[in-house]
């Protein structure tokens, strides 16, 4: 379990991280991007819920 320091920044990062992969979705718009994105998404962040 994270405590509230952690979480916070674990939040942070991820949605930073969503936030420029939807950039690059809207720059590239491809399917490629779409589905690595996904796929990173699922393994890395699977606990933190949007």
């Amino acid at each position: 379990m994270l405590n509230q320091v952690e979480w916070e920044v674990a939040y942070r990062t991820q949605v930073e991280a969503f936030i420029n992969l939807q950039r690059l979705i809207k720059q590239r718009r491809s399917n490629l991007w779409c589905v690595m994105g996904s796929d990173i998404l699922i393994k890395y962040y699977p606990s933190i819920k949007f």
